[in-house]
């Protein structure tokens, strides 16, 4: 109690002067609205962004564990539109979910060579098999090319070795073939459409229901632009990809359970039995 004593008498000038301080503050508060107004605004300003701050580096951080769970609801989804039952199957002892999805990573991989590949971080030992469809959140990305026990490595659209069959979805038509032309990376080609086809710019591009390795109705693009050939019956078609190659970070791996029973029916009818 002394030693507190002594402090307050020596330093009794500067607590005085505080005290003073603190009180005409108060008073000019009370008494002046504009002043008062000025400070409650000045610091409310203040306490949001330091709360705007705090929650930026929260989400940041949170960033991975929200990604995840996204990331297994789109897991969820995909499977969910994939295996609309028909009723048929439905009631069938025997039904097995046609589509099963796998989330992988892009842990390599180039966008600036004619033909660009993708290295994923799943492989043989996470039931990924050679051939299968890989797609993004915002559509087709490619197929599955090699693998080993860890690995898979993606031939991905912009790669001038492939090609798919699309589906333009407003006119209910499967025809013609998407590939790439090695240039840009945000447009592929679409040929083999006849000029006689009432095809139109800000058509959708979608797989359609014959494709063994995605399911229906998956985005490819979006017809950016189209002209009539010379000397020719079908349209010069540039479409706009839906997948942003270069900021993919996440793909889904699409494994078509029917594709076995398929390919073996079909190799029967191609090699039948002699006996």
């Amino acid at each position: 109690m002394l030693y507190l004593f002594r402090l307050l008498r020596n330093n009794l000038f500067g607590v005085l002067s505080t005290l003073l301080f603190l009180f005409g503050y108060w008073q000019v508060m009370r008494f002046n609205s504009y002043q008062s107004s000025l400070y409650f605004n000045t610091s409310s300003t203040l306490t949001s962004n330091i709360t705007d701050t705090r929650e930026s580096i929260n989400s940041f951080f949170g960033l991975p564990g929200e990604n995840k769970k996204l990331l297994i609801q789109n897991k969820i989804l995909i499977e969910a539109l994939s295996n609309q039952i028909p009723f048929l199957d439905s009631i069938a002892e025997d039904y097995k979910k046609q589509y099963e999805v796998t989330i992988a990573k892009i842990i390599n991989g180039s966008t600036r060579n004619p033909n660009n590949i993708f290295t994923i971080n799943r492989g043989k030992k996470h039931g990924i098999l050679k051939g299968e469809g890989v797609i993004g959140p915002e559509g087709v990305v490619g197929i599955v090319i090699d693998v080993n026990s860890n690995f898979a490595i993606v031939m991905p659209l912009i790669n001038s070795k492939f090609t798919i069959t699309p589906e333009i979805e407003e006119l209910k038509f499967a025809n013609g073939v998407v590939s790439w032309d090695g240039q840009n990376t945000d447009f592929l080609k679409l040929s083999g459409i006849s000029k006689f086809k009432p095809i139109k710019k800000g058509m959708k591009l979608i797989t359609s229901h014959y494709s063994k390795r995605f399911p229906s109705g998956i985005k490819i693009g979006t017809i950016h632009a189209l002209e009539k050939e010379e000397n020719s019956s079908f349209f010069n078609i540039t479409v706009r990809t839906a997948t942003d190659f270069h900021s993919l970070n996440y793909v889904y791996v699409i494994k078509n359970n029917y594709v076995p029973a398929i390919d073996s029916l079909n190799q029967q009818i191609i090699e039948p039995d002699a006996h």
